[in-house]
Formats: structure tokens, C-alpha cells, sequence
């Protein structure tokens, strides 16, 4: 790199400007794609803001880098290193942003990795080009899926306790005990949980300076099959949560907002979202499939919700979303819905569809004309081989209350036990080998010995 270039991505990289850092590095690369710290300095840089895109196409570009290389006849070994080292430092940075091609990305560190350790004869080198292949599974299709280190979402079920019977949800089907998740247990799976918090900061190749990624860390969804809010320390667990680095989003029905106390303790703990399920085509639809709740009074809680949100300076950090199902994402459908929601839509700051899509047969709305009708699950459409039959249990873990470890949301009695929270870590059982062999059979589309799976793939 030009000493005169250095001292002014230093200066821009100080004060995070990182956008300053790719408009110097594009043109010079231009005209020097052979300079491979001006290559990482750019590379870092995308990856730092959560420009993946960018990311990827100035990775490539190390792999050039590295084909030129191999036909040098005596390359330097300082710039071997360096290559190797950087290769392995952006693959990570490429998975903490969930980058579409990390798997790619991640195979092709490892191989340079590999050959520039065994050129060099550096063993660190070597070691951390192992760690990162053995995440690396591939299916029989040849397709590859790096495995996180650590789950990046936590679904958690408070408890599956709930004020509601609502006409599509599985509950009445649920044969398992009902109860409340100690505040011991929740702190236990916090504690070994990694990826509640983004890892410890790497240092820069070339500014020999530390730096975090835009990457904000895991995330806990705090649902299940209960209200969340019933939760006597429902705010204590977001707070604690919170503190430990996660991301925490709450999904409740909004019964209970009507109590000022209610919404004053949820927005004082300051989760990073709070998602009301609303569903219907109109008040009387609502009320039909939420049974036990009331539309008006509904209303009228996320209007307070939103002016106590405002009034506690909480706009910003703390979103609030709507969520609703269709049971046919059709256009008459989505449209139907959002005109129902219309009167809430001002107060909140985006609305979520959901198609339905479960193994049990609902009655939900349907039709011109409102009528309650029994919902019958189509036929998953067949996927290929080259992805994976399922991405849910790939990136996150179910953890019921009483602390049994399950796949996905579709376990609702617990059945595709993978653990047990309150014996063992999180990220030991997702290390295990009951994880690992369902993240393989979901590769391969093998999943014979899952009838859960089975099921809900419409392959049974």
C-alpha cells in the first residue's frame, strides 16, 4: 500500500467512516488489484457497515489474488499470511452478517488458509483453518452450510399459560404440563449461550486496531405457546437479557396492555421489539378468532402503547409491529387485512404477514363473505436438493419452559426433545450430536427417523 493512502484510511477508519474507506480503496484497486492490504482495508470496511453485497465482491477478489499467487515462484511469506489470516478474520465477518454466501465464502477461506499454512509452516495459522472446516457440512448434493458456533435465535417460551383461545392455534391440542420458566433457568441459558452477544472484538490487519461489526449479536423471541406478559418477571427477563448483549423481541396478543402498569413495565424494560398478533378481516372477525379479546379495547391499548413509548424517549430503540396470518396469502386477502388494520397501522411501525402453515387443521376466516372455515394445509412444494428441506432448526433453537430443548415452533408437546436447558448449555446442545445429525438429515433431505418433520414437510 502507498504510505501517503495509509495515514487517511487510518483517519477515516477512526472516525467509522467507513464508507470513505471503500470510496479511496475502489478506484486505486483499479489500477493495483495485486495490493492486498488496500483489498482488506476495503473488504473490512463492507463488512463493518453490512454491505455484504460489496463484501462478497471484493472477496472474490482475494481469491484471484490468491490464484496469481500459486504461480509465483517464491511468493513472500509475509504476504501469505497475511492472506491466510485475512481470509479466515472476513469468512467470520461474512457469517455474524448472515451473508447469503458465507458457506461459499467460508469453503474457499479454509482452502487458502490451509495451502498458506502449509507453505509457511504455521501452525496457528493451520489450527484456525481446522476450526472453521469442522463447521463446515456438507450434503450429498455437494451443497455446503457452515454451522453456527452458537444458535443465533433463541425462540423461548416464558410459559404456555394463555388468557386466549384463539381459533388457530394448536393449544387445545397440547397435552404437556402448563407452567412458569424460573428466573434460575433463564439466567442459566443466557450464561451459555454465546451468540447472545456478538464476539469480542478483532484486531485490523493493517490499523493494528480493534473494530466490531454492525452485527448487533443473537436475538430471543419471547413466545410459544402462552402470553408471554403473564409471566409474573416477564420485564426482569428482558432487562436481564438485555444486559447480557442479546436482542430481545416480545410477542403478545395485547390482552393485558389495557393495564398502564402492563405497558409501563414492558416499555421501561426496553426489548428491541414488541410484536401485537392481530388477525381478522374486521372487529367482529377479530373477535371471533381471538376469542376472549375485544377489538376496541385492543385498539386503544396500542394507541397508549405508542404515546407512552413516544413520551419515554423510547421511538427509536424500541419498535413496535404488528403481525398478522393470512391462511392464504392472497392478494383479496393481504389487501382485506390491511384495510382492517388500517385504524391501527398510525401506532405502530410496520405490519408482518404470516401465511399459516401448520400440521393441524384451524378454522380461520376465508371468502368474500367472512365465513369461519376449517383451514387445510397444503403440500409443502418440493425444494432442491442443493437446499435444505428446512432453514428454522439451522438457525435457532425451541427452549420450552420447563427447559426442554426442541427444533422449531411446530413442536408444541415437546415430542423432537434435542436437550435439556437445565442440565446442560445451550451451546453444548447445539454442539451435540442430536443437532448435528437433524442438521444433516435437513441437508440431505433424509428425514425418515423425524416424524415431526415429517409432517410438517408433508412427507409422511
Amino acid at each position: 500500500m502507498d504510505s501517503a493512502i495509509l495515514p487517511k484510511l487510518f483517519d477515516l477508519f477512526k472516525s467509522n467512516n467507513q464508507i470513505g474507506i471503500m470510496e479511496i480503496c475502489d478506484p486505486l484497486l483499479v489500477k493495483a488489484p495485486g495490493d492486498i492490504e488496500l483489498l482488506y482495508c476495503a473488504t473490512t470496511a463492507a463488512y463493518i457497515t453490512g454491505n455484504t453485497k460489496k463484501g462478497f465482491d471484493y472477496f472474490k477478489e482475494f481469491i484471484n489474488f490468491y490464484n496469481r499467487l500459486l504461480t509465483q515462484p517464491n511468493p513472500d511469506r509475509h504476504v501469505m499470511l497475511f492472506l491466510g489470516i485475512s481470509v479466515l478474520q472476513i469468512a467470520e465477518m461474512a457469517e455474524n452478517h448472515h451473508e447469503e454466501n458465507k458457506a461459499e465464502i467460508c469453503k474457499s477461506a479454509v482452502t487458502i488458509a490451509r495451502h498458506m499454512a502449509q507453505y509457511t509452516g504455521e501452525n496457528q495459522l493451520s489450527i484456525m483453518a481446522e476450526t472453521m472446516g469442522s463447521r463446515i457440512v456438507e450434503s450429498k448434493s455437494g451443497a455446503a452450510y457452515i454451522r453456527h458456533k452458537s444458535p443465533p435465535v433463541l425462540q423461548i417460551e416464558t410459559t404456555n399459560h394463555c388468557n386466549l383461545k384463539c381459533t388457530m392455534c394448536p393449544r387445545s391440542s397440547m397435552t404437556r404440563k402448563k407452567g412458569f420458566m424460573d428466573m434460575a433457568l433463564w439466567i442459566r441459558i443466557l450464561e451459555g449461550w454465546r451468540n447472545k452477544k456478538i464476539a469480542d472484538p478483532s484486531t485490523h490487519l493493517v490499523f493494528n486496531t480493534p473494530y466490531t461489526l454492525a452485527y448487533p449479536g443473537g436475538m430471543i423471541k419471547s413466545f410459544f405457546m402462552g402470553e408471554p406478559l403473564l409471566h409474573p418477571a416477564f420485564d426482569v427477563m428482558i432487562h436481564t437479557a438485555k444486559a447480557s448483549g442479546a436482542r430481545v423481541v416480545i410477542q403478545t396478543n395485547g390482552v393485558l396492555l389495557h393495564q398502564p402498569d402492563i405497558r409501563y413495565r414492558l416499555l421501561n424494560a426496553r426489548p428491541d421489539g414488541i410484536a401485537i398478533s392481530l388477525d381478522g378481516l374486521d372487529g367482529n372477525t377479530y373477535n371471533t378468532i381471538r376469542k376472549g379479546s375485544d377489538w376496541e379495547r385492543i385498539l386503544a391499548s396500542i394507541k397508549l402503547l405508542h404515546r407512552e413509548r413516544t413520551e419515554m424517549g423510547l421511538t427509536q430503540s424500541v419498535v413496535i409491529n404488528i403481525s398478522t396470518i393470512f391462511p392464504e396469502e392472497t392478494k383479496e386477502n393481504v389487501n382485506r387485512a390491511l384495510a382492517f388494520l388500517d385504524p391501527v397501522r398510525p401506532y405502530v411501525d410496520y405490519v408482518k404477514g404470516i401465511t399459516l402453515d401448520r400440521s393441524f387443521d384451524p378454522v380461520f376466516f376465508k371468502g368474500a363473505n367472512n365465513a369461519m372455515q376449517k383451514y387445510i394445509k397444503k403440500p409443502s412444494q418440493a425444494l432442491p436438493v442443493s437446499r435444505s428441506l428446512c432453514d428454522e432448526p439451522l438457525e435457532k433453537l425451541n427452549i420450552l419452559w420447563d427447559g426442554t430443548v426442541t427444533p422449531c415452533c411446530h413442536d408444541i408437546d415437546g415430542q423432537m426433545k434435542l436437550g435439556d436447558a437445565t442440565q446442560d448449555r445451550i451451546d453444548d446442545i447445539w454442539q451435540g450430536d442430536q443437532v448435528k445429525s437433524l442438521h444433516l438429515a435437513l441437508l440431505n433431505h433424509d428425514i425418515q427417523n423425524y416424524p415431526l418433520c415429517q409432517a410438517c414437510k408433508s412427507q409422511a
